[in-house]
Protein backbone atom coordinates (compact mmCIF):
# COMPACT_ATOMS: atom_id res chain seq x y z
CA UNK A 1 0.00 0.00 0.00
CA UNK A 2 1.19 3.40 -1.09
CA UNK A 3 0.55 5.64 2.89
CA UNK A 4 0.62 8.41 0.88
CA UNK A 5 -2.49 8.32 -0.13
CA UNK A 6 -3.94 8.61 3.18
CA UNK A 7 -2.37 12.02 3.36
CA UNK A 8 -4.16 13.77 0.50
CA UNK A 9 -7.77 13.71 -0.31
CA UNK A 10 -10.67 15.27 1.20
CA UNK A 11 -11.07 15.06 4.87
CA UNK A 12 -13.81 12.62 5.08
CA UNK A 13 -11.67 10.11 3.06
CA UNK A 14 -8.73 11.12 5.37
CA UNK A 15 -10.94 10.78 8.55
CA UNK A 16 -12.12 7.63 7.25
CA UNK A 17 -9.08 5.95 6.20
CA UNK A 18 -7.14 7.09 9.87
CA UNK A 19 -10.24 5.72 11.51
CA UNK A 20 -9.96 1.99 9.98
CA UNK A 21 -6.06 1.96 9.46
CA UNK A 22 -5.04 3.69 12.05
CA UNK A 23 -7.85 2.93 15.16
CA UNK A 24 -7.07 -1.04 13.78
CA UNK A 25 -3.46 -0.19 14.98
CA UNK A 26 -3.54 1.33 18.00
CA UNK A 27 -6.40 -0.35 18.89
CA UNK A 28 -3.92 -3.90 18.66
CA UNK A 29 -0.93 -2.14 19.95
CA UNK A 30 -2.46 -0.61 23.28
CA UNK A 31 -4.49 -3.93 23.29
CA UNK A 32 -7.02 -2.18 25.40
CA UNK A 33 -10.06 -3.71 26.76
CA UNK A 34 -12.92 -3.74 23.98
CA UNK A 35 -15.32 -2.75 27.34
CA UNK A 36 -13.25 0.12 28.57
CA UNK A 37 -14.71 3.43 28.50
CA UNK A 38 -14.09 5.62 25.44
CA UNK A 39 -12.57 8.46 27.09
CA UNK A 40 -10.34 5.93 28.76
CA UNK A 41 -9.10 4.54 25.31
CA UNK A 42 -8.63 7.79 24.35
CA UNK A 43 -6.46 8.48 27.09
CA UNK A 44 -4.42 5.61 26.60
CA UNK A 45 -3.71 5.91 22.92
CA UNK A 46 -1.42 8.75 24.04
CA UNK A 47 0.96 7.52 25.77
CA UNK A 48 3.78 5.16 24.76
CA UNK A 49 4.70 3.19 27.55
CA UNK A 50 1.01 2.05 26.98
CA UNK A 51 1.86 0.34 24.07
CA UNK A 52 1.83 -3.06 24.21
CA UNK A 53 5.10 -4.18 22.05
CA UNK A 54 4.84 -7.77 21.86
CA UNK A 55 8.17 -9.59 21.08
CA UNK A 56 10.00 -5.96 20.54
CA UNK A 57 12.99 -5.62 22.15
CA UNK A 58 14.32 -2.03 23.18
CA UNK A 59 15.95 -1.56 19.97
CA UNK A 60 13.21 -2.72 17.60
CA UNK A 61 11.12 -0.43 19.90
CA UNK A 62 13.62 2.44 19.28
CA UNK A 63 14.16 1.86 15.85
CA UNK A 64 9.78 1.54 14.92
CA UNK A 65 9.85 4.74 17.42
CA UNK A 66 12.39 6.79 15.10
CA UNK A 67 10.77 5.56 11.95
CA UNK A 68 7.41 6.82 13.12
CA UNK A 69 9.14 10.44 13.75
CA UNK A 70 11.02 10.44 10.38
CA UNK A 71 7.87 9.76 8.73
CA UNK A 72 5.51 12.19 10.80
CA UNK A 73 9.27 15.04 9.71
CA UNK A 74 8.24 14.17 6.14
CA UNK A 75 5.23 14.68 6.44
CA UNK A 76 5.79 17.96 8.24
CA UNK A 77 8.44 18.96 5.70
CA UNK A 78 5.93 18.08 2.78
CA UNK A 79 2.94 20.01 4.05
CA UNK A 80 5.21 23.08 5.46
CA UNK A 81 2.67 25.50 6.56
CA UNK A 82 0.55 25.14 4.00
CA UNK A 83 -1.66 22.34 4.91
CA UNK A 84 -4.37 22.33 1.90
CA UNK A 85 -2.25 20.83 -1.13
CA UNK A 86 -3.83 19.84 -4.08
CA UNK A 87 -3.23 15.72 -5.31
CA UNK A 88 -0.65 17.73 -7.54
CA UNK A 89 0.99 19.88 -5.52
CA UNK A 90 1.09 16.92 -2.82
CA UNK A 91 2.85 14.51 -5.30
CA UNK A 92 5.21 17.15 -6.75
CA UNK A 93 6.39 17.90 -2.88
CA UNK A 94 6.88 14.01 -2.18
CA UNK A 95 8.35 12.70 -5.02
CA UNK A 96 11.65 13.20 -3.41
CA UNK A 97 10.54 11.73 -0.05
CA UNK A 98 8.61 8.67 -1.93
CA UNK A 99 11.75 6.14 -1.59
CA UNK A 100 13.12 6.60 1.66
CA UNK A 101 9.28 7.01 2.63
CA UNK A 102 8.32 3.59 1.40
CA UNK A 103 11.51 2.00 2.83
CA UNK A 104 10.43 3.50 5.99
CA UNK A 105 7.34 2.36 6.04
CA UNK A 106 8.21 -1.46 5.11
CA UNK A 107 10.49 -1.64 7.64
CA UNK A 108 7.75 -0.40 10.40
CA UNK A 109 5.44 -2.92 8.90
CA UNK A 110 7.78 -5.80 9.86
CA UNK A 111 8.32 -4.90 12.91
CA UNK A 112 4.40 -4.36 13.23
CA UNK A 113 3.95 -7.89 12.60
CA UNK A 114 6.66 -8.98 14.61
CA UNK A 115 4.61 -6.98 18.02
CA UNK A 116 1.97 -8.64 16.87
CA UNK A 117 -0.45 -5.78 16.30
CA UNK A 118 -1.73 -7.46 13.22
CA UNK A 119 -2.84 -10.53 14.80
CA UNK A 120 -2.53 -13.55 12.74
CA UNK A 121 -2.32 -11.65 9.60
CA UNK A 122 0.57 -12.06 7.05
CA UNK A 123 2.36 -9.47 5.45
CA UNK A 124 0.45 -10.56 2.09
CA UNK A 125 -2.75 -10.42 3.93
CA UNK A 126 -1.98 -7.08 5.63
CA UNK A 127 -0.93 -5.28 1.85
CA UNK A 128 -4.45 -7.06 0.80
CA UNK A 129 -6.10 -5.50 3.57
CA UNK A 130 -4.36 -2.08 2.69
CA UNK A 131 -5.52 -2.32 -0.82
CA UNK A 132 -9.20 -2.45 0.40
CA UNK A 133 -8.53 0.77 2.50
CA UNK A 134 -7.07 2.49 -0.85
CA UNK A 135 -9.53 1.35 -2.90
CA UNK A 136 -12.60 2.51 -0.36
CA UNK A 137 -10.84 5.77 0.15
CA UNK A 138 -11.72 5.70 -3.85
CA UNK A 139 -14.90 5.14 -3.58
CA UNK A 140 -15.29 7.76 -0.77
CA UNK A 141 -13.76 10.45 -3.00
CA UNK A 142 -16.05 9.34 -6.26
CA UNK A 143 -19.23 9.42 -4.07
CA UNK A 144 -18.06 12.88 -2.52
CA UNK A 145 -17.98 14.15 -5.81
CA UNK A 146 -21.40 13.04 -7.07
CA UNK A 147 -22.96 13.96 -4.05
CA UNK A 148 -20.94 17.73 -4.84
CA UNK A 149 -22.82 17.71 -8.24
CA UNK A 150 -25.50 16.42 -6.87
CA UNK A 151 -26.38 19.45 -4.25
CA UNK A 152 -25.78 17.05 -1.11
CA UNK A 153 -22.44 18.95 -0.20
CA UNK A 154 -21.61 22.28 -0.65
CA UNK A 155 -18.40 22.81 -2.87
Amino acid sequence: MNKKKLLTGTITAVALSTLLVGGVTVFAANNTDAGASEEVYEEECYYEEEIDYGTLNEDEINRLNAIYDRMNAIYDEVYGEDEELTDEEFNARFARFEEEYNNLDNEALDLEIKAGWYGDLNKEEINRLYDIYDRMDAMIEEAIALETRAGFLEE
